[in-house]
């Protein structure tokens, strides 16, 4: 997927209380529930993400990120 696919999921987790990075990782310290929840999270933007694929930027509530990259 496209930067405007990535911003549009982090867009949609955040509005539900999850902030992913560019890195993840599960841990100790989060509890089943606490994993479970964010599965869940993830289903239900991913499911809404479906239906504007061809067009990512049209959900998006603002400027879609830009990546830099330093040579």
């Amino acid at each position: 997927p496209s930067l405007g696919h990535k911003a549009l999921f982090w867009q949609g987790c955040v509005k539900r209380g999850i902030l992913f990075g560019p890195s993840n990782f599960i841990m100790c310290s989060h509890t089943l529930s606490v994993i479970e929840h964010t599965l869940g999270v993830c289903e239900d933007v991913l499911r809404e993400m479906k239906e504007v694929w061809t067009n990512p930027a049209s959900k998006l509530e603002g400027p879609a990120p830009q990546e830099i990259i330093i040579r």
